[in-house]
């Protein structure tokens, strides 16, 4: 026991020689006495006198009456079992708990926050399932709210993959939280477990202050493969935020979390929007994964995020298992999953071999090609009139399968005023003089209440007009109850295809009236809908639709409604799916063997050359080839390249491993190091590492892993920690002082075009794409990465591998600054960076078949040479040299002007 601790027993009335503690209940406290006495009363009113407990107060330093008071409880009460550990400081929620149950004498704990009231029979639900249920290892109760409502009935993950208390404020007695059900995750503020185990698995974790600490322990019970329990019978009022300074350290802990966590917080609220009585039970359970195109978790709100969690949740009503990943996770190894679906948008997807793939093409569907289609088990197209087209590219399986809607999202609610006459939602993807929506164009004119919600409107509508970027999902089935008519139009590459979109069955499935433009096939799912077009415009429209009684318009939304219950809910579609899916070669047998075979040769597999270029870091660079020789992937090969600096040829030697080479070269650039490198290497593939930066033993067995079994991928990378160290005079690494994942994010060519998020040390590709981009660029003098992934990038497409498998460091010390490191050439000589800068954007890229990539292209040039310009004239003006400053800022402003005039419309 440490100096800050004391320990009281206060009374142990009634204790035989032979006595057995069952549970101790364990609660941490900080003043707030007011509270702290009603808990302990609830307690002795709600608590059986069996089985045997005691309570343990974990007292951190309170400087109000609460120790007064606890020796005067336990003299008022002689017969209840209290210890008190009294702490000369706060010493935080995780210590105070691991304390109290490092002392505790009961086989459980309970541990429970002192702003709580127990109701009757608490404890006995606890208890009851960790001795019935010895797969469970921590229990959850039902918080209340002061006012009754629900506060916590277990902690799901959202799309932002932050957890929260998922059914926080529905009535007590609602269905979805009065049934017993797994999570990943319930609140500590009562919580119980047993004590070995508990201990065992080394309590709470006390790097968190005051949150999140059973976040985390939850996440280790799990990952244990311990079950997490919600218990509805065990009932506990709690007063939430009542501890001073709860909050303080919220981001910290949060942060802390994610860096301990991040990758398996996977989204989990969709299944818990039904009771679990309703999930059905399946003879033959399936794993599956929903690809979205939202970039990553910073895009919750995208509308691709709730259009997969409708059907998340479907599929998992029908008792399967899902998971959805942003674009930055489709890189998951994916060996836990049967069934991938794609929902198809901007970016493609390449799928795994060992998966069934299904992709549903929901819309941009010019942007499809025959070899996009050929990788597919099943496709899936929500149009009619586009079905034919899609059949005649490829021999894959295609059926029609319509957009959908979560219908008990979008539901109706007739007491809602309808205060709004016209709405939009939508961004704005206008052209022509107007630039804006041909729908929203002709409402303006009508002279109504007319409310828009969507990007790209800002400045182009009155402020009266236009309500904000965004409306939150929760709120948005309102949005469109409150409106006497919903407008709606579709994507041009929609509208030609027949493409209903997504807005059209939600809007109907909450009832309200909905006026859209006209589009192939719509009449025939949805004849009754009003349409408006070149030859009927919306003012008609709006008329005959007026001049309608209320009945009349009643009864024809209440028929929409019911079509899409029927035919166009998520739950439709799931069976529809699961139908399909089976009916095209499903076999979850054959399934598994591939994956088993994917899985068993992972660290096997052809010879990779592993790349350095070394400058004058000696006392790095044996670290960093060491992190190579101690890859689980065993088939490589390193080739130093001393780019002209001090001999390195010792250490070599030193390593004691001929599957290391040193090539000396005379000092150029990094690029011509590596390209030097390269004409000496064996290997079939090539991978990269900077002379101060680390390998994860793992990285090449991840990158060959999806180089191998992902069709069509010759070009992959993983993520990396940026490590930023502080170095002393003797090259003497001071721990790490700040470790952050700064690139995580799946891009493509576009996204490459003006400035790098790949780190060069974690991409490996095949031999041959390096020999047709010929290489790096020996002229540079930085950016030599950047420059060598774009090229690359331009003839096949990167794929992000979401796994963290090394380390790049930033050092703050002048001998660290070799050759090719772009940072410190920024600072001191910004023109000729971006001298460098604009080498790379002017090379010539293999766009014919990308005219919209060509268009960024063009821009990014513009840019990036009017920087250029910009920066040697200052430069220039710097050294006096006015002539030549001039010449550099005309040349600026012409790039300028030109840009004026191309926009300029008259």
């Amino acid at each position: 026991m440490s100096r800050a601790e004391i320990q009281a027993p206060f009374r142990f009335f009634g204790l035989s020689k032979g006595f057995h503690m069952v549970f101790s209940i364990v609660i941490p406290l900080y003043n707030n006495l007011s509270y702290t006495k009603k808990c302990l009363q609830s307690i002795l009113l709600h608590t059986p006198n069996k089985p045997l407990f005691e309570i343990m107060i974990i007292n951190n330093g309170s400087s109000d009456y609460t120790g007064e008071y606890l020796k005067a409880f336990a003299d008022d009460h002689p017969k209840a079992i209290l210890r008190v550990i009294s702490n000369a400081e706060n010493l935080g929620f995780s210590r105070a708990c691991n304390q109290g149950a490092r002392q505790a004498n009961g086989s459980f704990l309970v541990f429970l926050n002192n702003d709580t009231v127990v109701h009757d029979s608490w404890s006995s639900a606890l208890l009851d399932e960790l001795s019935s249920q010895p797969e469970t290892g921590i229990v959850g109760a039902r918080l209340l709210n002061a006012d009754g409502t629900i506060q916590h009935a277990g902690v799901a993950i959202g799309g932002n993959r932050i957890p929260y208390h998922v059914h926080r404020g529905i009535e007590k007695d609602h269905s979805l939280v009065s049934e017993r059900r797994r999570f990943r995750i319930v609140t500590g503020a009562c919580m119980a477990v047993r004590r070995e185990q508990f201990l065992d698995l080394g309590g709470f974790d006390e790097a968190y202050i005051n949150g999140h600490e059973d976040v985390d322990l939850c996440l280790r019970y799990d990952s244990a493969g311990w079950h997490i329990v919600y218990r509805p019978d065990c009932i506990v009022t709690h007063f939430e935020e009542s501890s001073e300074g709860r909050l303080d350290y919220c981001q910290a802990n949060t942060k802390r979390t994610f860096l301990k966590w991040g990758r398996t917080l996977c989204q989990d609220d969709f299944k818990y929007q039904f009771p679990e009585s309703e999930r059905q039970e399946t003879t033959q359970p399936l794993a599956f994964a929903l690809k979205i195109c939202a970039p990553d978790l910073k895009r919750y709100d995208w509308g691709d995020l709730f259009f997969a969690q409708g059907l998340a949740k479907a599929l998992c009503k029908r008792g399967h298992r899902c998971r959805i990943d942003y674009m930055n996770e489709w890189g998951n190894r994916d060996t836990d999953i049967d069934v991938v679906v794609h929902i198809a948008g901007l970016s493609r997807y390449y799928p795994k071999s060992y998966n069934f793939n299904i992709l549903w093409l929901v819309s941009h569907p010019s942007r499809i090609t025959s070899q996009e289609l050929a990788s597919y088990d099943l496709v899936l197209v929500a149009s009619k009139k586009f079905l034919p087209k899609v059949k005649a590219m490829t021999h894959t399986p295609v059926h029609v399968f319509l957009q959908a809607s979560d219908v008990e999202h979008f539901y109706p609610d007739s007491e809602k005023e309808k205060d709004l006459d016209l709405v939009f939602v939508g961004n704005n993807i206008g052209a022509g003089r107007l630039k804006m929506r041909r729908v929203v164009a002709e409402a303006l004119k009508l002279g109504s209440r007319l409310a828009v919600w969507g990007k790209g409107w800002k400045g182009i509508l009155p402020d009266d007009v236009w309500q904000g970027e965004f409306i939150p999902w929760q709120k948005l089935p309102d949005t469109y109850r409150k409106a006497k008519v919903v407008l709606n139009d579709h994507h041009p590459d929609m509208l030609c295809n027949g493409f209903v979109n997504n807005r059209t069955f939600d809007v109907l499935a909450c009832g309200a009236q909905l006026v859209t433009d006209s589009l192939s096939g719509l009449e025939e799912e949805l004849g009754y809908v009003p349409v408006f077009s070149d030859t009927k415009p919306l003012k008609p429209v709006l008329g005959e639709l007026e001049s309608r009684n209320t009945k009349e318009r009643l009864d024809i939304s209440n028929k929409l409604r019911q079509i899409v219950c029927d035919r166009f809910s998520f739950d439709v579609r799931a069976g529809e799916l699961l139908e399909l899916a089976e009916h095209n070669g499903l076999s979850p047998p054959n399934l598994k063997k591939g994956r088993s075979v994917a899985i068993g040769v992972m660290t096997e597999g052809p010879l990779v050359s592993a790349l350095i270029s070394t400058y004058n870091r000696k006392h790095l660079l044996p670290v960093a080839i060491r992190s190579i020789l101690s890859q689980t992937y065993r088939n490589l090969e390193v080739i130093v390249v001393n780019d002209g600096g001090e001999s390195v040829e010792k250490i070599i030697e030193n390593m004691g491993d001929d599957r290391v080479r040193y090539i000396n070269a005379p000092h150029v650039s990094k690029g011509h190091a590596l390209n030097t490198g390269f004409a000496h290497s064996r290997g079939e593939y090539i991978a990269y590492l900077d002379d101060d930066d680390i390998w994860y033993p793992k990285h090449l067995e991840a990158l060959m892993f999806f180089l191998r079994n992902v069709p069509d991928v010759r070009f992959a990378y993983t993520d990396a920690l940026l490590v930023t160290n502080q170095i002393d005079q003797n090259y003497s690494d001071t721990p790490s002082t700040f470790k952050e994942l700064v690139y995580c994010r799946q891009v493509f060519l576009p996204q490459l075009l003006e400035s790098n998020s790949i780190p060069g040390i974690v991409a490996a590709h095949d031999r041959h794409a390096f020999e047709e981009i010929g290489g790096f660029d020996p002229k540079l003098q930085v950016l030599v990465d950047f420059d060598f992934f774009r090229r690359l990038a331009a003839i096949t497409d990167p794929y992000h591998i979401a796994q963290t498998t090394a380390e790049y460091y930033k050092r703050h010390h002048s001998g660290t600054s070799g050759q090719g490191h772009m940072t410190n050439l920024y600072k001191t000589d910004r023109p000729r960076y971006l001298a460098n800068h604009y080498r790379i954007v002017r090379k010539k890229l293999p766009l014919d078949q990308r005219p919209d990539t060509a268009e960024v292209l063009h821009e990014v040039q513009k840019k990036i040479g009017y920087m250029f310009l910009n920066a040697r004239g200052e430069k220039f003006l710097a050294e006096g040299n006015h002539v030549r400053a001039a010449a550099s800022f005309r040349l600026a402003a012409t790039i300028t002007f030109r840009e004026m005039r191309r926009h300029q419309r008259f």
